[in-house]
């Protein structure tokens, strides 16, 4: 079995992101498209790259601390979904968890209504090692199991999970099946990702898939699931770190582009 943590069980080409999927977003805080124009050198890490179209942001920092394996989280030409450039983690089953992690502290309001959208494309994935590629946005990819996260895409030995605190916060997460990643796109290509929640109530209210292969709108699946659709905190509001992680003796390469965050108006919640 292999985790991310240690605690933790098992654009820029972009164009008017706030009317995607019919419903009624306001104008993007966050838009991440990895160009160049925004920061990202090719060819290079991405670890204290600071991306320059966000305001007062920190740079990109390694989630788990060390910089021994920052040459394995680079931007790279080889796989951009739009532009010329992605986000590219190479695992080659280092030993120890991998990632690259950016808080976006005030830039999100997760005070209010907001959608999150992010594609990720998978490639040379190592069979049986389980949770070879997760996605957080909430707590830092180290720290889930302890801080409470907004949620988790897990793709795991071919599936793809909704990763979901417990309850309690204790050691122990959840997961909603959302399907196999080949039903969506090929591997090596993308599938894209529109998670809307509403804070007030702590609710998903809209998830998304789109590949090449298959769209699907999984919210009433979400919300009639044994979670009901909840996303369980302890008293406090999860922090605004976006991650991107793979484990110890996982082998993937994941590339991760286009990602944006929106608030939502009111009228879009149903």
């Amino acid at each position: 079995m292999n985790y991310i943590s240690f605690s933790f069980h098992k654009i820029v080409v972009l164009f008017m992101p706030w009317i995607l999927f019919g419903a009624n977003y306001t104008m993007a805080d966050v838009l991440i498209g990895f160009e160049k124009s925004s920061g990202y050198e090719a060819n290079t890490t991405i670890i204290g790259v600071t991306d320059t179209t966000i305001p007062g942001i920190k740079p990109w920092v390694g989630t788990f601390g060390s910089s021994s394996f920052n040459a394995l989280l680079e931007i790279s030409t080889a796989n951009p979904q739009t532009g010329a450039q992605a986000l590219r983690l190479t695992n080659n089953a280092t030993g120890t968890a991998i990632g690259a992690s950016l808080q976006l502290t005030s830039n999100v309001d997760v005070k209010k209504p907001f959608n999150i959208h992010f594609s990720l494309a998978l490639s040379q994935i190592s069979e049986g090692t389980v949770n070879q590629a997760q996605v957080y946005f909430g707590a830092k990819g180290s720290q889930i199991g302890t801080f409470p996260y907004w949620f988790g895409i897990v793709y795991s030995n071919g599936s793809l999970s909704l990763a979901l605190n417990s309850s309690d916060n204790s050691t122990a997460a959840f997961y909603i099946e959302l399907g196999n990643y080949t039903d969506y796109a090929n591997l090596g290509s993308y599938i894209t990702f529109d998670i809307a929640i509403d804070p007030s109530t702590n609710k998903f209210t809209s998830v998304k898939l789109s590949g090449a292969l298959k769209s699907a709108d999984l919210t009433k699946y979400v919300l009639s699931s044994a979670s009901g659709g909840t996303i369980p905190h302890l008293n406090s509001i999860p922090d605004t770190f976006f991650s991107l992680a793979s484990g110890g003796n996982d082998m993937v390469i994941a590339d991760l582009d286009n990602v944006y965050i929106t608030g939502i108006s009111p009228s879009s919640i149903h």
